[in-house]
């Protein structure tokens, strides 16, 4: 049996095979069948690369945070749950994690479960162990000296309006060094939100910064994007300025930036929803030499994926735009080619994006996405219904694929041709049916007004780059500036 291969290994084979790919579509008629293929496979062997470069810089960047820090790495444990055995892994400060009654620790599961499911507690067989309302909760853990007990409470009070009391507990919770008290404490110091405890930039940094070094990846994040934001506020350089000056705070801006990039990338990578959805929108809409890092639409596909899987609106809207890019620019502008066509995934996409529930937390869905996903759904949805997707029909009675609802047909001998043509590859899997038909159910999609095509609807969801041409045939300019972008291709990134 082969060993397996090192990172820096793994990406020189990459590199070879992507050589001969990038040769063989020289020497293929374009939109043949051979030819989408091998653009597809190209496409995949560069998106490996581009992950497998991406995941050694992350996961050094966490290795050497460890070992900076060694503490943190004992703040994660396996618990398993009393209520359904499983075992999981889950930051130990989550305060919503723990049972008031014997302060054990349930996972996120059973946590957002019903309450009237669970008459007793399977531990302590306490009754109504989950509070009925936010008022029992309060009674239950006021007593418990217990750091999460002293967040939980400083959280409940806030919402009720008891910024005095909050403040109190809060102050208990961060004084028995709790990172994620600590982190709310940076966060009511930068926005001021309560009237007891003063906004200053500088104490909220300087909290964001030790919550973050105990490895809490929320304060990890809130620190990346406090020092994104002094970059853009603090230390852009004057015209007026001598040459020598605004080359100094040219060097501290760079570097103030790649200090912002490595907490951002420590929080995604330690499971921070909103971390990976920044990365996934920086990597995807990044402008300009000066920015932290260059545009990447795989990597961008990559982060996005992480938080969709999460339910993360925003990380499902970027993937529904990346998915479009990067089939136009793999195909030339082609992106419904049957075997190749991301439309039934990205339907997919924005209607479950737009059918989240209303109580969802702000940070798995705002009614800002909500409202864009709807609208883009609602033109696609409408655009893609006017012809038979098979022999191109109009003006006839149309259904949908029953699976994916993604493609319509004029009758079932088109829609056997055409699953058979490739669609069963483009098609939905059987299990996300039933969720795609909870999301309809859930929605109700009206016709859009008159448009102009898919391809308007494709430059709707993001600004299309001329990455097509540089991933097939890399001119010198193009090699030279992936040189210099750091990217796996160059043969310095791994090496």
């Amino acid at each position: 049996m082969n060993a397996p291969l090192n990172p820096s290994e793994k990406v020189q084979k990459l590199k070879s095979a992507r050589d001969l790919l990038i040769a063989r579509c020289k020497l293929l008629t374009p939109y043949s069948d051979d030819w989408y293929l091998t653009r597809k496979q190209l496409q995949q062997i560069t998106e490996e690369g581009e992950i497998t470069a991406e995941q050694v810089r992350v996961y050094s960047l966490k290795a050497s945070f460890e070992k900076a820090y060694p503490d943190t790495a004992v703040r994660k444990k396996d618990w398993q749950c009393p209520i359904c055995k499983e075992g999981f892994h889950e930051y130990l400060d989550d305060p919503s994690s723990w049972l008031p009654c014997c302060q054990r620790r349930i996972c996120k599961g059973c946590r957002d479960g019903k309450p009237s499911e669970h008459k007793k507690c399977p531990s302590c067989q306490s009754k109504e162990y989950f509070p009925l309302n936010k008022l029992d909760e309060v009674y239950k853990i006021q007593d418990i000296e217990e750091p999460w007990a002293h967040l939980r409470m400083a959280l409940l009070l806030e919402e009720n309006g008891r910024h005095d009391k909050a403040a109190e507990y809060l102050w208990k919770a961060v004084d028995a060094s709790h990172p994620v008290a600590i982190c709310h404490l940076g966060q009511a110091h930068y926005t001021g939100s309560n009237p007891n405890i003063p906004q200053s930039n500088e104490n909220a940094r300087a909290l964001f910064l030790k919550s973050a070094k105990q490895g809490y990846p929320e304060a990890q994040y809130n620190l990346g994007l406090f020092c994104l934001e002094e970059d853009i506020n603090d230390v852009a350089p004057s015209t007026q300025e001598s040459r020598a000056m605004q080359a100094q705070k040219q060097r501290r801006k760079i570097q103030i930036q790649q200090e912002g990039l490595r907490w951002i990338s420590l929080a995604a990578v330690g499971g921070s929803v909103t971390a990976q959805g920044m990365l996934a929108t920086m990597y995807c809409n990044s402008l300009g030499q000066e920015a932290p890092v260059k545009k990447n639409m795989f990597l961008a596909k990559y982060w996005a994926q992480q938080g969709a899987t999460k339910g993360d609106g925003s990380c499902q809207l970027v993937l529904a735009q990346v998915l479009m890019i990067l089939a136009s620019q793999t195909f030339d502008g082609s992106y419904n080619q049957v075997g190749y066509n991301p439309i039934p995934r990205v339907l997919f996409l924005l209607r479950k994006t737009a059918a989240a529930n209303d109580d969802e937390s702000s940070s798995i869905q705002t009614e800002t996405n909500k409202e864009n996903a709807l609208k883009t759904l609602r033109n696609m949805e409408g655009q893609i219904s006017v012809k038979c997707a098979n022999c191109n029909a109009q003006n006839v009675p149309l259904s949908q694929c029953r699976q994916c609802r993604g493609v319509h047909y004029c009758s079932k001998t088109c829609s056997t041709e055409h699953w058979k043509k490739g669609h069963k590859l483009d098609c939905l899997k059987k299990e996300e049916t039933s969720e795609l038909e909870d999301y309809l159910h859930k929605i109700s999609v009206s016709q859009p007004p008159a448009g102009t095509g898919l391809s308007s609807i494709a430059e709707d969801l993001a600004t299309p780059t001329a990455a097509t041409t540089e991933m097939v045939e890399p001119t010198q300019a193009a090699a030279a500036a992936a040189a210099g972008a750091g990217s796996i291709w160059s043969g310095n990134a791994l090496n």
